[in-house]
């Protein structure tokens, strides 16, 4: 039977449970209902090859939940809820699904339904034309949840939202991979909250409009506790607020974490007085408070001045978050004054601003942002390890004495790196680099053509001392002082030129073979006539042991 005449033939407020099997059809609910497998089956609604501009799903009544099924391939979109004679739906439930492939929108609604979409997955869809190729695209909506989904790799947006103030909660969910936004809020959007999402790698960096979360001329009351990574070029893009109504009580980016934005983790731009176009109703004057800002290429905060048209008037209030390995911990373009106190900059230091902290060394801020005073910190650093990477012979004299003895004068170079933990979090290595000079006396009875040659055993231990990690090496250092010279080998000796040969008194290496005799034998035997071989010898053997300390300033890290 096929699924559209199982949902035709069944009850209003009845469950289908659908048999297992591919079903290659484009199916309406008109009627409250529960659609879903029976117990144990795999249901997979393929949407190939199928009329252009029908959804795979059509949702025409409330009360109705899609649960546990496949839903791909669909030439339009996956599943579209509501239409004109259908507008205002309620109580819809997506829940545990699979929509993946479609053309335009994974779910859709433009006729102002309430959903509860949870628990899918949507992916890959988005590959045709037109505006909406998006995860879920809501045009009007009315109160909406998302929650718990993985919404990866549709083409331009994985949450398209607009021009709706019955409520959205955007929450804990997976948004990866996105040409445009992981989430953008447009004309009008409000009464909004975003929450505990982790959205990576979106935007391409093309335009300004782009990134993790993108909210243009709308109004997200809540981003708090969200992950944005690697989105480009923006973790937050915030331009103008909405074109009607009046400010609300708050607006709060809190407790979110955005790292690696090509430009900055949070940009903000609304329109101000004297300007080309009409201002804004009312600045955009969110409370930034208690987030991690960093390695943004550009800026932690950037407050902007000019997005099109000007002036801006934008005018955060920037308290107790934490700015480090940005180009710019806050900068503002407005001729406000923001204020930006009790941050913490990097480094006890403070951040760097050439006229009122010109010895901070922590993310720099542009004038007429209020930084004084800026939160401190007694880091807690340990000692992770301690390691010698190389000891090096870099420069060598021998110079002759008298009765066969040379004075040996070398100049040896050591490098390592110490690991401290900052905080029970980040190991941070630190390079080091230390250089000695040693002096010794050798009996070395040639001159001609000889060098000293180094092999080494060592350790070190690495200690705190206020600001200062003091490191001791500890070397054992063995001096080979050789050259070539010929040598009579007799008959009775073994040598090859993959074996040392012990002759009285000095290591020898061949670095000749010796002629390939008639009939083909060992290489390894003996030789057995007498042979005069050019060798490297060891002359003479000496060993030092040596004790440094190097102190390596941490300031900068307190």
């Amino acid at each position: 039977m096929a699924l559209q005449d199982l949902i035709d033939a069944a009850s209003p407020g009845s469950t289908v449970f659908v048999p297992a099997g591919v079903y290659n059809e484009q199916i309406t609910i008109d009627k409250p209902l529960t659609l879903r497998p029976e117990q144990g089956a795999n249901v997979t609604i393929d949407g190939t090859g199928l009329a252009q501009g029908v959804p795979v799903i059509s949702i025409l009544s409330s009360n109705v939940t899609i649960r546990d099924l496949i839903i791909q391939n669909g030439p339009f979109h996956g599943i579209q809820v509501g239409n004109a004679s259908a507008t205002n739906l309620s109580d819809i439930l997506i829940i545990d699904n699979q929509i993946t492939g479609h053309a335009n929108a994974g779910i859709i609604t433009s006729h102002a339904a309430s959903m509860t979409i949870s628990n899918n997955t949507i992916e890959n869809n988005g590959s045709g034309t037109g505006f909406n190729r998006a995860g879920i695209v809501l045009y009007p909506h009315g109160q909406t949840s998302i929650l718990n989904n993985i919404i990866i790799d549709n083409n331009i947006d994985g949450i398209f939202a607009r021009g709706s103030d019955s409520g959205l909660s955007i929450v804990s969910n997976i948004i990866e991979n996105h040409s445009n936004s992981g989430i953008t809020l447009a004309w009008d959007q409000k009464n909004t909250t975003v929450s505990f999402n982790y959205i990576t790698n979106c935007g391409t960096g093309n335009y300004d409009e782009q990134g993790g979360i993108v909210i243009v001329q709308s109004m997200a009351e809540t981003i708090q506790n969200n992950i944005i990574h690697n989105c480009k070029p923006y973790g937050i893009f915030w331009g103008w607020v909405p074109a009607t109504g009046v400010p609300p009580s708050q607006i709060l980016i809190s407790s979110n974490q955005i790292t690696n934005s090509l430009l900055d983790a949070i940009y903000l731009f609304s329109q101000g007085p004297g300007g080309f176009i009409p201002p804004d109703p009312f600045p955009l004057e969110p409370l930034i408070q208690n987030n991690s800002l960093l390695n943004n290429g550009r800026s932690g905060v950037y407050i902007s001045n000019f997005y099109y048209y000007g002036p801006g008037n934008a005018n955060p209030t920037i308290n107790y978050n934490n700015l480090a390995g940005n180009e710019w911990g806050v900068f503002n373009a407005t001729i406000l004054i923001v204020n930006a106190i009790n941050n913490w900059w990097g480094t006890n230091k403070g951040p760097y601003n050439p006229t009122l902290n010109p010895s901070g060394t922590g993310d720099p801020v542009s004038n007429n942002v209020d930084f004084i005073p800026w939160l401190t910190q007694i880091q807690g650093i340990e000692i992770a390890y301690c390691l010698i990477e190389n000891v090096s012979l870099e420069h060598y004299n021998i110079s002759p004495l008298t009765n066969g003895y040379s004075k040996v004068k070398m100049i040896i170079k050591v490098t390592g790196y110490v690991g401290i933990t900052v905080n029970d979090m980040v190991t941070i290595p630190l390079d080091f680099e230390e250089w000695f000079v040693e002096k010794i006396i050798m009996q070395i009875p040639e001159l001609n053509n000889i060098q000293p040659e180094i092999s080494t055993t060592s350790a070190c231990n690495a200690k705190l001392l206020d600001d200062t990690i003091q490191i001791e090496i500890k070397l054992c250092v063995d001096v080979d002082i050789e050259g070539k010279r010929t040598i009579l080998i007799s008959a009775t000796e073994f040598c090859s030129p993959w074996k040392n040969l012990i002759n009285s008194k000095n290591l020898v290496e061949c670095d000749v073979q010796r002629k390939k005799p008639k009939k083909e034998k060992d290489k390894n035997d003996p030789i057995n006539l007498n042979q005069r071989i050019n060798a490297q010898i060891i002359f003479a053997t000496c060993q030092f042991e040596k004790f440094l300390i190097k102190n390596i300033d941490i300031s900068d890290l307190l």
